[in-house]
């Protein structure tokens, strides 16, 4: 692939940009319609060739052209986005693309029960076998939906003691003989919550085993402990939770920029009921806009969704998480949904499931990816700048199969 001057890049890349006012008045929206420069070529990250959504604050006057340097004013995340672009599109032209794995997608079925509206946690259940556990987003009840294999619903079970402020995601595993589940209310899209207000709480419940039946079971239960947090540097947005039996801890992978993400740790007690504790970080992984997680039945795997594709973590024996994070990491394509906010592990270790918010969405399996990236990550820490030039490298691997002239991608903030 030719090598594209600097200048000459930039110059094109910011003519691509115009403003409008989104319909709900809230939000403007940022069209790139086309990429002359690198036409043909799968691009980059968030933004070009498609579209993004940023808060209104950001933006100058709705309706307006775009100057050639910048159209966001004091908005700092905005002009490193930019500039993000522009670092990913110099890796792109003098490095060509990286050969992304092909992952073979199966719409096992329709998830058509129509209170299951906004899912946002998806879990493989070990006492129904072959079943999955559902919960919606904010402004559902605390209660957690089972579906079979092929979407169709099998029961209905409602936490009592638990709120449900912004339910974002939920886990199984097993530990000591025990099957349970994890529920996060741990969405803070305001960074916000605070222990002494409104805390992040994580609900931990012993799994109930729903019977056959030919109506819909409805069970009742309450928590088995209710764990209230917070992360050691101030509030977070957080939507990936996933519980390490091997450590006994709590993973949270923070949704937020590349640049601020952050994986943090909670140790995982089953048997004081009332908890309040606060989250380490142990890495800053430099995801970007992490929307779910799971670690494997064998404590070996972790992987990622985010709004753009996954990633796929491995990890050594007794290797903490925070180490495998520093390792090359596996980006693979996830199948296409409409809102997905989900990822779990089958109980096979193997497979993937995901779904997507809004109603009547196809549950998809697809295999765990098995091979290295060509490219990996590589480790992140050493200074700002590799940290910044390791993120655009991320991001081209991840996305260069997905956003292509003419698609549309979305990016809703932090």
């Amino acid at each position: 692939m030719a090598t594209v001057q600097p200048w000459r890049l930039r110059e094109e890349l910011w003519k691509l940009v115009r403003i409008s006012e989104d319909a709900d008045g809230n939000v403007w929206q940022v069209d790139f319609t086309s990429c002359n420069v690198i036409e043909h070529s799968s691009v980059l990250c968030a933004g070009v060739c498609g579209s993004a959504r940023i808060p209104n604050a950001m933006c100058e006057t709705p309706g307006s052209s775009i100057p050639d340097i910048g159209f966001v004013r004091k908005a700092a995340c905005m002009w490193q986005l930019r500039l993000l672009i522009f670092v990913s599109a110099l890796l792109n032209a003098r490095c060509g693309m990286a050969e992304e794995q092909s992952v073979q997608f199966t719409n096992v079925g329709v998830i058509d029960h129509p209170e299951i509206n906004e899912s946002s946690g998806l879990a493989a259940s070990h006492e129904n076998p072959g079943c999955l556990w559902i919960h919606n987003d904010s402004g559902d009840r605390p209660r957690l939906f089972l579906v079979n294999a092929n979407g169709a619903i099998r029961g209905l079970v409602t936490i009592d003691d638990a709120d449900a402020h912004d339910w974002e995601d939920m886990c199984s595993f097993r530990l000591g003989g025990v099957s349970w589940l994890l529920i996060g209310d741990i969405g803070d899209n305001n960074k916000k919550r605070r222990r002494k207000s409104t805390p992040c709480c994580l609900y931990l419940v012993r799994e109930p085993r729903v019977p056959r039946a030919n109506g819909l079971p409805v069970i009742h239960c309450n928590s088995a402990a209710a764990i209230q947090f917070d992360y050691e540097d101030g509030p977070w947005n957080c939507e990936g939770l996933a519980v390490d039996t091997e450590s006994r801890q709590i993973l949270l992978l923070t949704k937020s920029l590349p640049q601020k993400c952050g994986l943090y740790v909670l140790p995982l007690d089953v048997k004081t009921t009332l908890q309040q504790m606060t989250a380490k970080r142990v890495a800053s992984p430099t995801i970007p806009f992490a929307t779910a997680m799971d670690v494997s039945p064998d404590g070996r795997t972790l992987v990622v969704a985010t709004m753009l594709n996954g990633l796929a973590i491995r990890r050594q024996k007794d290797q903490p998480w925070a180490a495998a994070f520093l390792q090359p990491g596996t980006p693979f394509n996830l199948p296409p949904r409409q809102q997905g906010e989900t990822i779990c592990f089958a109980q096979d270790g193997q497979h993937l499931f995901l779904n997507s918010e809004l109603t009547n969405q196809p549950l998809w399996s697809m295999p765990l990816p098995q091979f290295p990236s060509p490219w990996g990550v590589p480790a992140w820490g050493k200074s700002w700048v590799s940290d910044f030039i390791n993120c655009g490298r991320w991001l081209l691997i991840s996305c260069h199969c997905r956003i292509l002239h003419g698609l549309q991608f979305t990016y809703v903030g932090e």
